[in-house]
This record gives structure tokens, C-alpha cells and sequence, in this order.
């Protein structure tokens, strides 16, 4: 859909939180797909360790590829 309109009026706002969690690897890809268009990014976490600065269950990776893959995006 967004290929198909104007990119000066319509891009993605890329919200890591939404998606589903198996298979891991398509949260990857549906990412990267989406990070060219991203006009705005929203992240959420709800659950930190014990300091309250790093993501607990594991998140702290996932957010941190899922960051990256923004920032290699032009």
C-alpha cells in the first residue's frame, strides 16, 4: 500500500512492540521491510529489571536489532 502512494504523504510508523512472537526471524523481516517508509518509531517495554534501565525477559537483544535494522535503513 504505501508503495503505491506518495512517499512525501505517506510512510509507516514502526511499532516494535506489535508482533506476534513465533516465528522470531518474521518480526525481522516484516521490520526491515517497513524501516524505509518509518516516519516515526514507538517502542515500548513494560517490564525492567531491578536498576529500572534494561529491559527484562530477554528484550534487551531484541530491541537492539530491531534498532539497528532502523538505523542501517536510509
Amino acid at each position: 500500500i504505501i508503495n503505491e502512494t506518495d512517499p512525501e504523504w505517506v510512510g509507516s510508523c514502526l511499532d516494535f512492540g506489535n508482533w506476534p512472537p513465533d516465528p522470531p526471524e518474521l518480526r525481522y523481516e516484516e521490520i526491515t521491510k517497513l524501516a524505509p517508509h518509518a516516519y516515526h518509531a514507538h517502542i515500548k517495554t513494560h517490564a525492567f529489571d531491578g536498576t529500572g534501565e534494561i529491559p527484562a525477559c530477554g528484550r534487551t537483544e531484541t530491541l537492539r536489532r530491531q534498532m539497528n535494522i532502523l538505523q542501517e535503513t536510509d
